[in-house]
């Protein structure tokens, strides 16, 4: 089967959706496989386990994972033959490891326990960095949580984190430093793509508690983000696809409908 590079094809494998949005694959890379041939997903015959694949880069590498319905889970990062562990950041509780994001250089993104809370982790391939939280509060952010969600071909690294306040903020990440994000006039805010540009998308609350897509444009005003709307519903979210080096962005209305917003909306002046 071969991959439309200008589609989001939905697979299901194992009962294991995938959302695939990918730059031309090699052509050794476009032969259809199974998740389940591939190990540890292979040996699995417990219907209490759960896998994901939730993203995938132009070499075929995959962010993916399984999670089991009385709790814990582990994520890797697969290619077709075998799968590299993930590995906690580390946490006193039981919890699970998400994989959420993958660049072509096989970086991935997610959210890991840690001690008490959860942070966003970048793995390079044999460890997880703990990205840290927003330098805030008594401790300067050392009992506040964060989640990572994407990652571009140039390390730059979006999600959200608990702010001293309670609600969650937008920030982009690079080299160490996590940079908050505004709303768009709510008090939250979750950045969930970033195109090789340093352009950002995801959704904020408004004043009024409702929930729309955003997108923030590199070199703007921290607090500078704009509007997307919605799809004649009360809510949207904004996804990012690495088609190109600009990105191409998504409106998503939390029900199954999505729009791909053309450039001259995903990259405002």
């Amino acid at each position: 089967m071969k991959l439309s590079s200008a589609a989001v094809h939905r697979l299901a494998w194992l009962g294991l959706t995938a959302s695939l949005a990918t730059a031309p694959l090699d052509a050794g890379a476009q032969t259809a496989f199974k998740l389940h041939q591939v190990p540890p997903f292979m040996d699995l015959q417990n219907y209490t386990v759960s896998t994901f694949a939730n993203a995938i880069n132009r070499n075929g590498l995959m962010a993916s994972g399984l999670y089991q319905q009385l709790g814990g889970g582990t994520s890797f990062r697969c290619d077709k033959t075998s799968c590299v562990d993930i590995p906690e950041l580390g946490s006193q509780h039981h919890s699970s490891t998400s994989a959420e994001g993958i660049n072509n250089a096989g970086y991935v993104v997610g959210t890991s326990p840690y001690e008490f809370m959860s942070r966003g982790y970048l793995f390079d391939g044999s460890t997880s960095k703990n990205l840290g939280a927003f330098s805030e509060g008594v401790c300067q952010g050392c009992n506040l949580s964060s989640v990572a969600h994407g990652i571009n071909n140039l390390g730059q690294v979006v999600g959200a984190g608990e702010t001293v306040d309670g609600p969650y903020r937008a920030f982009i990440w690079q080299g160490g430093t996590m940079t908050k994000l505004g709303t768009l006039g709510g008090d939250s805010s979750e950045a969930r793509g970033i195109n090789d540009r340093g352009d950002v998308v995801g959704e904020s609350t408004l004043a009024d508690g409702t929930t729309h897509a955003f997108f923030y444009r590199r070199g703007h005003e921290l607090d500078d983000l704009r509007d997307l709307g919605t799809l004649g519903g009360s809510w949207s979210a904004g996804l990012c696809r690495q088609r190109s080096a600009a990105g191409d962005g998504l409106l998503d209305d939390g029900r199954g409908a999505r729009r791909r917003l053309p450039s001259s909306t995903t990259a405002p002046a």
